[in-house]
């Protein structure tokens, strides 16, 4: 079940994974290049970017995805918890709901920011979870880096957005979207029940990603017959990959912040448009 785009882990190991994969191509002309440099502070306005491509004011989940299990386009003020059944999860981040001029569905976003100097990983995430076994998963989200936080111990920025969880009978597995400095990837990595092997699928990488601008995200899978992983950045897809320890089962989708490490000034990110469907 395939979406196409509009215009066109929290755990460690899966992000060191990215570095030295062997990578998938995409179907993409954009070259390998670095990003613009990002606000010097984490609460800075974003620099008006792409506000061309912005949509109209309205309700985008009734327009774009009325029939998604669940949808959020965050333009109701106050909490959203109470459209995300299963809760939200807060470790050394703060998420919140915030008018924003330049939002990809106007008025407002779901804006997260990092903890400075935080004694340990964040995340801030919007939980939703499936008991019933599932064979198609879709979902989406639009993202938009206003700050690339430095690392307290100098090395890389990275950090994942959007987990999702498959608890098959014999082994979980995950599937990140994940970013370091000006490249993105999506991976996948499994994990034995009974205490066997951590097995790494290869991982996806995509066109490059620029700070300050949004970029739009759609991973589909297929947990039956094919078992794959399809990914489409900003109108630009992917080759299907293997998903290792796929099967038919139960699932958890944690959307947000699902895991960045330690940084001297926080990462700061909009998201928008955010779904979930799956059969």
């Amino acid at each position: 079940m395939k979406r196409g785009l509009r215009f066109a882990g929290v755990l460690a190991p899966l992000l060191a994974a990215y570095a030295c994969s062997t990578y998938e191509g995409v179907s993409s002309d954009a070259p390998d290049a670095s990003p613009d440099a990002a606000s010097d502070a984490p609460n800075a306005p974003p620099p008006v970017s792409n506000a061309a491509d912005a949509g109209a004011d309205g309700p985008w989940c009734a327009l774009h995805e009325p029939d998604a299990a669940v949808c959020d386009d965050f333009d109701e003020p106050g909490t959203f918890a109470g459209r995300w059944k299963d809760g939200t999860d807060k470790y050394h981040a703060t998420m919140d709901v915030v008018d924003d001029a330049n939002a990809l569905s106007k008025p407002r976003v779901l804006r997260v920011v990092q903890e400075p100097n935080a004694p340990d990983v964040s995340t801030a995430l919007l939980n939703w979870r499936v008991a019933t076994p599932t064979t198609s998963i879709s979902y989406g989200f639009a993202v938009r880096f206003d700050h690339v936080a430095t690392p307290l111990d100098g090395g890389a920025a990275d950090l994942s957005l959007f987990e999702l969880h498959v608890a098959a009978a014999a082994s979980d597995a995950y599937v990140t979207f994940g970013i370091a400095p000006g490249v993105a990837t999506a991976g996948h990595f499994s994990k034995d029940k009974d205490g066997g092997a951590t097995r790494y699928g290869r991982s996806i990488k995509l066109p490059p990603i620029d700070d300050g601008k949004w970029h739009e995200v759609v991973i589909d899978l297929d947990l039956g017959a094919s078992r794959t992983i399809h990914v489409t950045l900003d109108g630009k897809t992917s080759e299907d990959v293997f998903g290792e320890g796929f099967e038919v089962a139960p699932f958890d989708f944690s959307g947000g912040l699902t895991f960045a490490i330690p940084t001297t000034d926080g990462w700061a990110i909009a998201i928008d448009d955010a779904w979930l469907d799956y059969h």
